[in-house]
């Protein structure tokens, strides 16, 4: 965040426990202008992505933390976007910096009518909850048939598996069977800080800087080599 905009909320108390979560190993929400900038980048980016999809229609954020999506989203042409997350703190300070249109409440039991959304978004939640299942089960509910779900998460296959947030880390493979089995058809994956897993092409000194080039950036791209694994899965689905 540049500029005074950015001095002046970098200056303000906020109590980051309350609002985000923070602990001293992670943090389970954010919010532009109060985090490391390449954090931020990375995760502005995953809502960047997903914004591709959202012109014309009506959007719910599904556990927006803080709700800094919905600005990204309307920007790209969101007919109407709802930010529904199960804290109140975090609602309240997003709430005047963003103009959420705010729902606070369970991602296990989404206070939404069925079938009222064109779109979910959901940027890094299915790992926090206790019931995956009964969560996909819910975005299917209320999205409309043949409404679009894009879905952002860890990728359990190169995760240290340490944030004390995180309960359910998911491999591709995992991830896509949960969705068919609640009644979602893939139409596409891509990924966030592609790399290797350490092998004999980190000692040498041209691929290792090429991977590590391809690693930092935050860009979200198609999944075009299976030698290649992101740190997290992107997947767009749509409810059938």
């Amino acid at each position: 965040m540049k500029g005074a905009e950015g001095m002046s909320r970098l200056e303000e108390h906020v109590d980051r426990v309350r609002v985000f979560g923070e602990r001293p190993e992670a943090a389970e929400r954010m919010a532009p202008g109060f985090f490391d900038p390449s954090f931020e980048a990375e995760s502005l980016a995953r809502y960047e992505w997903a914004a591709r999809w959202v012109k014309g229609r009506a959007v719910l954020d599904a556990s927006c933390g803080t709700g800094y999506g919905a600005s990204i989203l309307r920007e790209a042409g969101a007919r109407r976007v709802v930010s529904l997350d199960v804290s109140r703190d975090a609602l309240r300070f997003g709430f005047p910096r963003y103009h959420l249109v705010p729902v606070c409440g369970d991602a296990h039991r989404i206070p939404v009518a069925t079938g009222t959304c064109d779109t979910v978004v959901s940027i890094e939640t299915i790992e926090h909850l206790t019931d995956p299942l009964a969560f996909t089960r819910e975005l299917w509910r209320v999205l409309r048939p043949g409404g679009e779900l894009l879905l952002t998460t860890p990728n359990a296959a190169r995760s240290k598996g340490s944030n004390p947030y995180h309960l359910h880390e998911m491999t591709i493979d995992e991830l896509e069977r949960l969705l068919k089995e609640t009644g979602f058809l893939s139409r596409g994956v891509w990924g966030q800080h592609w790399g290797l897993n350490r092998s004999l092409w980190h000692r040498i000194k041209g691929p290792r800087r090429i991977l590590f080039e391809i690693e930092r950036t935050p860009a979200v791209v198609a999944w075009a080599w299976t030698g290649l694994k992101p740190t997290y899965w992107c997947v767009r689905a749509i409810r059938v």
